[in-house]
């Protein structure tokens, strides 16, 4: 069972990566020439790279080679997220069968932390590494059975489960199995919605787990966690909202555009959504859509002195001078301060700031310039 997990102290579960079947490990070890760049700097830079054996990488490359933070998603729709080095995942030798099947004589690896089941199920607390191959039969604390064939990461001493059908267990466990042995014993949690209860739970963890990635500068980790986060409630805008900005942050334009879309669709007054979307518009060089949505941004926060310059910026691609230059005296009245180095660099044009009367339409823009 693929799971996407933190877990510490060990340096080789700190990569947070999804585990996967060895025919994606296999594929995530080619070579990167194999493949073309179809988005962005496949060289030096963030990019995306449609490999020869179907698969698709997007992340950082480095001279040419897949380097930094990555993922990698497999034809069959199977997902490896982490770190690449010189074109080598870096959990691959974590995800290797051990040479021998610990599972007999409680040897196996073992550790502390969240583990996120990729089948919707989680887990917080001690836990046991049960290798590809393993002879002796395992349960989860829901009952189901272990698949054998891929290396899984089981409850294993105290701690809290949350089955894919959002049953709750807290306790003592033993090799996945709900355990007597002390005060606590795991036992289904009474709630009068679990599964309301469990998907609150995930979707405040995925939150949380986006803000961290992007803090510690891993894009792609935090678009996968945002995108976790929406598919529990897709009628809530946070997640979308931060998924678009970190599309933007990744120079992923097209995809800021889509969730923007989503989100107008549901809520056409979410003024950040409109400003995220003008901006991908902008680098899309569609500067008017640009205007529109800065147009009806601005109406809804006319003190947003970003909003202001963003449209300045816009409106001077359309060699809309003038109100490029209003607008970027506004903005410089709000306190924005690239706004006042845009009209420094204009200067023998520009009108001084402390000139202009604040009583913009939104809406209009001087449409005759």
């Amino acid at each position: 069972m693929p799971i996407l997990f933190r877990a510490s102290p060990h340096p080789s579960f700190l990569l947070h990566v999804l585990s996967l079947p060895l025919s994606l490990l296999a594929c995530s070890m080619a070579f990167a020439a194999t493949g073309h760049c179809t988005k962005g700097d496949c060289r030096n830079g963030w990019g995306t790279m449609a490999m020869g054996d179907g698969s698709t990488y997007i992340g950082q490359f480095a001279q040419g080679v897949r380097n930094g933070q990555g993922m990698l998603l497999a034809a069959d729709g199977s997902k490896l997220v982490g770190i690449f080095q010189n074109d080598r995942f870096l959990g691959e030798q974590g995800d290797e069968p051990a040479k021998t099947d610990c599972s007999k004589d409680d040897s196996c690896e073992k550790g502390r932390g969240e583990i996120f089941y990729t089948d919707g199920g989680y887990y917080n607390g001690d836990y046991i590494v049960i290798p590809p191959g393993a002879t002796t039969a395992f349960r989860f604390p829901d009952g189901r059975p272990v698949d054998s064939a891929e290396a899984v990461y089981l409850p294993h001493g105290f701690g809290l489960y949350k089955s894919p059908d959002h049953r709750l267990f807290e306790g003592e466990f033993a090799h996945g199995e709900p355990a007597a042995e002390k005060n606590a014993p795991a036992k289904p949690l009474p709630a009068q919605d679990r599964r309301r209860q469990g998907q609150e739970k995930a979707y405040a963890t995925w939150l949380q787990k986006a803000e961290q990635y992007l803090a510690e500068d891993a894009p792609i980790k935090a678009a996968t966690a945002y995108t976790m986060a929406a598919d529990l409630f897709p009628e809530r805008p946070e997640a979308y909202l931060g998924r678009a900005r970190t599309f933007i942050v990744l120079g992923f334009w097209e995809e800021a555009v889509d969730d923007g879309n989503r989100l107008l669709a549901h809520d056409d007054s979410l003024v950040e959504a409109l400003g995220l979307r003008a901006r991908a518009f902008y680098e899309l060089e569609q500067y008017q859509e640009a205007v529109v949505d800065l147009d009806r941004a601005i109406e809804l926060d006319p003190a947003n002195g970003e909003l202001f310059y963003r449209r300045g910026l816009a409106l001077d691609q359309l060699n809309r001078r003038d109100s490029a230059l209003k607008d970027m005296a506004i903005a410089t009245l709000l306190g924005h301060p690239e706004a006042d180095q845009f009209l420094a660099q204009r200067a023998g044009g520009a009108e001084p700031a402390d000139s202009v009367v604040l009583t913009p339409e939104p809406g209009q823009a001087d449409k005759k310039n």
